[in-house]
């Protein structure tokens, strides 16, 4: 503008105002002045100053200390009209005047007076402009609020994930997907409704499940969410703290995880964690003054050991979610892990609702029944389960698996006998059957006979756990254990953190070679093993003690193997440690702190009590171990029924179905307890002490006397 144009509107009332505005970057701070700017008459000087409040507003405050001060200082001095030059302006205006066209004016008054200088208007807070502005600042603050909600709600972080070890399909909101065993899938989809559907080849069945996934509009302002759908309703979903501290801080020795378990719904909605199905970084930076830090992790648990996994759920959820999770299961699968889990931690109550799951289901799930016999002959002892499968073999005369499960129940083992091959010759045979005549053969020391009947039910398909075991038995006793080592190496190939395999492989491995080197070999591969999946050197400590004391015992260094388990505080460990550096009064405590009364323990305990001298405490833990057969299974009944005769015979004792293991304690405790008729019984004990584990050697020390 001209001189002459500034002049002009300053007559008419306007003013020359700067404004100041202020920009912080961390620990940097500046104020700056704006140029000159002119406020025309009837405008309102502090409503110009809009454009440098919302600067200051905006970058104002992120400097330390000055940040804060100057920012509050430049709104302030805005909002009352700025900083007003007008008078300083005119006289740097004064020389452009006198270059105007000369006019008569009188010589006796100055320049300036020509400018007629509206009153300086009194400089104070502008309540009403304020008021708009920071009505402008809500505004801008609520639509940005909104826009960012909406950008949450719509970009919602969605985790698919399975339960189950056999691969699955879903629809999703009419999207199919294909879910890995023990997998997650990580989707970004909108909040508000789920329809999820089962497919099959590429065929959507079932009915729909609908659900509504979603937080209330304006709380994605403070938190951002994670929705979990788990279609099984099976995966163990751990949300953990990761606990992180700075450098030389030393975190407590008895600092526990911080962990939840999700699991038994199909879905969850909760707060994103800071790492969702990812690792956490080993090292993260810090605030300064700050020790420690905490991070969320969420991650899907594959179930190596259900065991473990049905521990830590009872211990965070309670019963009820154990009892919903195995019911949950029982639908999914039928394998010999989730029985034993079952087993372990069903009360007796909820027995009978578990099993009804699938007992009703053809073919027939023999594991399924022989659990379920198990579980009802220890919890409901007077429950007539002979009548029960009489009654389901009248219905099916021709039916293998019926005529086995019938025969396991029989207590004439005259009739037990003379139905197994009618169960393997039935029209739909039961090579269970197979396995039940090799643990007869075994428990006579017909070694021969016993692997031909093995190897004939697991050709068969016939893969359970005790098989497995039994089978094993039969080559220890053969001297055939070359014929196992391949078959253990592929399993820990499977399984390479699995200590009880590399135990077996050890102890096969020494059977076989007698060479220490070799089992150092195996210890080595399996702590390698450890060490990359990531184990604590805690972890890494405990199962290196663990191993050495595997190989301690197997070379028959017991020195050793009680050293090396006194590291445990487990009651059992303690109890081994103890009997095998021949301690009874503290084998005796360590049995103390274990629930319930164990017959192998009590009869190993008769027997250290006899090796020290002391019969009547060797008396009194024999008697213990026969009161505690009487709250085991029927077999132990018939046990306990047996060894009422003053001399039970050894050969009946043998054909009684429980444990080999527990078979060979029981005759070599019979053998010291009654030695006028310790040959019998220490000749079948020598024939079942064919495995070189604990109590092994302990046992020989007496069999062979």
């Amino acid at each position: 503008m001209s001189a002459e144009n500034i002049r002009d509107e300053i007559n008419r009332g306007g003013r020359l105002v700067i404004y100041t505005y202020c920009v912080s970057i961390l620990v940097m701070t500046f104020k700056r002045p704006t140029d000159i700017r002119l406020v025309k008459a009837g405008h309102n000087p502090a409503a110009a100053s809009w454009p440098y409040i919302c600067v200051s507003l905006l970058f104002g405050w992120w400097g330390i200390p000055w940040g804060p001060i100057y920012t509050i200082e430049c709104i302030y001095r805005n909002l009352c009209g700025g900083l007003d030059v007008t008078e300083a302006a005119l006289r740097d205006l004064q020389p452009a005047v006198r270059t105007a066209p000369a006019r008569a004016v009188r010589s006796d008054v100055p320049a300036t007076a020509q400018f007629r200088m509206p009153p300086t208007p009194e400089r104070r807070f502008d309540l009403r402009v304020a008021g708009l502005l920071l009505g402008a600042v809500c505004l801008v603050i609520g639509l940005g609020i909104s826009i960012f909600c909406y950008h949450r709600q719509q970009h919602l972080t969605v985790v698919l994930a399975s339960g189950l070890d056999q691969p699955y399909s879903i629809t999703l909101n009419g999207q199919p997907h294909t879910l890995r065993p023990y997998a997650t899938k990580v989707l970004e989809l909108p909040e508000g409704t789920f329809v999820l559907q089962d497919a099959a080849g590429g065929t959507v069945v079932g009915a729909e499940r609908t659900f509504t996934l979603s937080a209330p509009f304006f709380d994605h302002l403070g938190s951002d969410y994670l929705a979990i759908i788990n279609p099984d309703r099976v995966a163990i979903l751990v949300n953990s703290d990761i606990p992180y501290y700075s450098d030389g801080t030393v975190p407590p020795k008895d600092e526990k995880p911080v962990y939840s378990l999700l699991t038994n719904q199909q879905s969850y909605f909760i707060t994103k964690p800071d790492y969702v199905i990812e690792k956490a970084e080993p090292r993260i930076s810090m605030p300064t003054g700050t020790s420690r830090l905490v991070r969320t992790r969420l991650e899907n648990l594959p179930v190596t050991s259900l065991s473990a996994v049905m521990t830590s759920l009872a211990e965070k959820n309670g019963y009820s979610a154990v009892r919903e999770h195995l019911m949950l299961l029982g639908r999914q699968r039928a394998d010999e892990g989730l029985l034993m889990a079952a087993q372990q931690f069903l009360r007796p109550e909820d027995i009978r609702t578990f099993y009804a799951i699938r007992l009703a289901e053809r073919p027939v799930q023999v594991e399924w029944h022989r659990y379920y016999q198990g579980q009802m002959s220890r919890a409901f002892p007077e429950h007539d389960l002979v009548a029960e499968y009489r009654k389901y073999l009248a219905a099916e005369p021709d039916n293998g698996a019926l005529i086995y499960l019938l025969a396991r129940e029989l207590s004439d083992a005259d009739e037990q006998r003379s139905l197994w091959p009618k169960a393997v010759a039935a029209r739909q045979p039961c090579y269970y059957a197979e396995a039940a005549m090799g643990y007869d053969a075994l428990s006579d020391g017909h070694f021969e006979e016993a692997l031909a009947h093995y190897e004939a039910s697991r050709k068969a398909g016939i893969l359970s756990s005790s098989l497995r075991h039994y089978r094993h038995l039969t080559h220890y006793a053969l001297n055939r254990t070359e014929q196992l080592l391949p078959e253990l190496a592929e399993e820990r190939k499977q399984r390479p953190l699995d200590l009880g395999l590399a135990e077996e492989e050890i102890t096969a491995t020494y059977s076989l070679t007698h060479d220490q080197a070799a089992i150092n070999k195996v210890k080595a591969s399996c702590l390698a093993a450890f060490r990359s999946s990531g184990a604590t050197e805690e972890n890494l400590a405990d199962a290196d003690a663990y191993l050495s004391a595997s190989i301690a015992y197997t070379i028959g260094d017991i020195a050793g193997y009680s050293r090396h388990l006194a590291r445990f505080d487990s009651p059992s460990y303690q109890f081994r440690a103890a009997l095998s550096a021949g301690k009874l009064a503290e084998a005796v405590k360590s049995l103390s702190a274990t629930p319930g009364r164990d017959p192998n323990a009590e009869l190993l305990l008769s027997l250290l009590a006899h090796r020290a001298g002391d019969r009547k405490s060797a008396d009194e833990h024999f008697q213990a171990a026969v009161n505690a057969m009487n709250n085991q299974s029927p077999e132990y009944t018939r046990l306990v029924a047996l060894l009422k005769d003053p001399h039970p015979d050894a050969s009946q004792i043998s054909s009684v179905r429980i444990d080999i293991e527990s078979k060979r304690i029981l005759l070599t405790a019979l053998g010291v307890q009654q030695p006028s008729d310790q040959a019998q019984y220490f000749t079948m004990a020598r024939k079942l002490n064919v495995h070189p584990g604990f109590p092994h050697h302990f046992l020989q020390s007496f069999l062979a006397l």
